[in-house]
């Protein structure tokens, strides 16, 4: 008996130390950034996107003031967030090495993937029973084919997990009230404090509010990237449905703009943080809107063409910026493409709406061709425009920049790191007889010693980088043959 009160004890304190370790991580302890170089600052800037910052009488911040206000009000962010998914995983973790049924690397791989998974949920205002289950259904396969663990496990993490969520709804009680309290509880939290600081900020009515804080929260949970969010696409994509469903003023809603860049900022550094290095979701978020369109028989086409526009943006991100003469040739070509796109998903979301009023199941299985077609398109769309992009490459140090700079910015490096880089390779690869192997291992060689010094990532992480780079050659010289340019 004493023993098991020992155990009892020991496992509690246990918890209570993991769980103040969690909230320590999240809040970011350290905001002290006095000794940070220029180097430093400037880094942070890039990886998040961050141009400047103006105070109350619009004077100009410097570098380190904006930095200091952003750590500082992505701290606060972090103390509404992450509760419950902390207490979740913490609890799960700890099981699972008191069992000793699983290898350190496996259990790592187990709760680095659902704690990621329960996080992307938390901030899409979801951690819901219903949607647990479903992200844990799309991860039991994965889990078993790469041996992490065995079926039965699984089912063991699996009821472990959904025992801390709310009991499944009943089919009505989901149609009704689609989210619970606790499913958006932090979410709630943090835009319920844009919403005050916009009445007394803005002057803003209740209702006027509330309808900015709606559009808002719609922007936010339709983002397949969160270090996307604060871009130019995603202001322009929030002014216009301000200016078609608020009934703002225009000097309202530029005041409504200029105050939700703070929030909206600081919300984006806290993500990043918050998800780590995986970012971008769009297959998790393609497979949200076939359910959301199961679910309701009725979803808007407001949500298809936002997405069809990130697959716009994300294509044109690749544009290299010295295109000259053939921009309009592009502008067309994708034209004609994104047409194409709409077409086929305004066809599938008809094809869904007439199944759903035949029958629920009929609806179900539309589903699954919603999304091939929706993935098809994408794919389509991306692959056309690459192979057009590719016959404007002149040399190889121009395609990695276009196709590996943002996420080496995401990764942490800074824009003169990059740039480094890209010249390295152009100098390394100017001749066509500079591409043999020795001349390529020895250069990669030299990247990868650059990459480790800058000791922005892991000599691991490095190495990846590296393969990745070895990947692009061999794929440039491909294309380059293709049109006649063998190395």
């Amino acid at each position: 008996m004493r023993q098991r009160s020992l155990y009892v004890i020991t496992t509690a304190l246990l918890c209570v130390v993991v769980f103040i370790l969690g909230v320590s991580a999240r809040a970011g302890c350290n905001h002290d950034i006095s000794a940070w170089t220029n180097e430093q600052l400037h880094g942070f800037m890039d990886k998040y996107g961050i141009t400047s910052r103006h105070n109350d009488k619009s004077v100009s911040q410097s570098v380190a003031d904006t930095v200091k206000y952003y750590k500082d009000a992505a701290a606060t962010n972090a103390e509404i967030f992450g509760t419950k998914v902390d207490h979740v995983i913490n609890g799960l973790k700890i099981k699972l090495e008191q069992q000793r049924q699983l290898s350190e690397n496996n259990i790592a791989s187990v709760i680095e993937g659902i704690q990621h998974r329960l996080r992307r949920l938390e901030l899409q205002g979801e951690l819901s029973r219903d949607r647990v289950a479903e992200t844990l259904d799309r991860m039991h396969r994965e889990a078993v084919q790469k041996k992490i663990v065995s079926d039965s496990q699984w089912n063991d993490i699996y009821n472990d997990v959904l025992s801390s969520f709310e009991q499944r709804q009943a089919w009505y009680q989901r149609v009704i009230n689609r989210k619970t309290d606790e499913a958006s509880s932090s979410l709630n939290r943090w835009l319920q404090g844009v919403r005050d600081r916009l009445v007394t900020s803005a002057s803003l009515t209740e209702k006027q509010a509330n309808d900015v804080i709606a559009n808002l929260r719609n922007s936010l949970v339709s983002s397949t990237d969160v270090s996307q969010l604060g871009n130019k696409r995603f202001y322009h994509h929030l002014k216009h449905e301000l200016q078609k469903k608020s009934d703002l003023r225009k000097d309202q809603i530029k005041t409504v703009m200029d105050q939700l860049q703070d929030d909206v900022t600081a919300y984006k550094v806290f993500a990043m943080d918050y998800l780590g290095d995986k970012y971008s979701n769009a297959q998790e978020w393609a497979d949200d809107m076939g359910r959301k369109i199961k679910d309701t028989g009725s979803y808007t086409m407001d949500r298809v063409y936002d997405w069809i526009n990130y697959i716009d943006g994300q294509v044109r991100s690749y544009l290299p910026t010295v295109l000259g003469g053939h921009r309009e040739f592009y502008e067309k070509d994708v034209h004609n493409v994104k047409d194409s796109a709409y077409d086929t998903i305004r066809s599938a979301v008809s094809s869904v709406a007439a199944d759903w009023k035949g029958s629920a199941s009929a609806a179900a299985r539309s589903k699954a061709s919603l999304e091939a077609e929706v993935s098809s398109s994408a794919s389509s769309l991306h692959g056309e425009a690459t192979d057009t992009i590719n016959s404007w490459h002149k040399q190889f140090s121009d395609y990695w920049y276009d196709q590996e700079r943002e996420f080496y910015r995401r990764m942490g490096y800074t824009e003169a790191q990059i740039g480094w880089v890209q010249r390295y390779l152009s100098k390394a690869f100017e001749g066509e007889k500079a591409l043999t192997k020795s001349q390529i291992d020895h250069t990669l060689d030299n990247v990868a010693h650059y990459l480790e010094d800058t000791r922005t990532q892991s000599r691991a992480q490095v190495q990846h980088q590296i393969d990745q780079l070895r990947l692009l050659i061999e794929q440039w010289r491909h294309k380059a043959c293709e049109k006649g340019h063998c190395y």
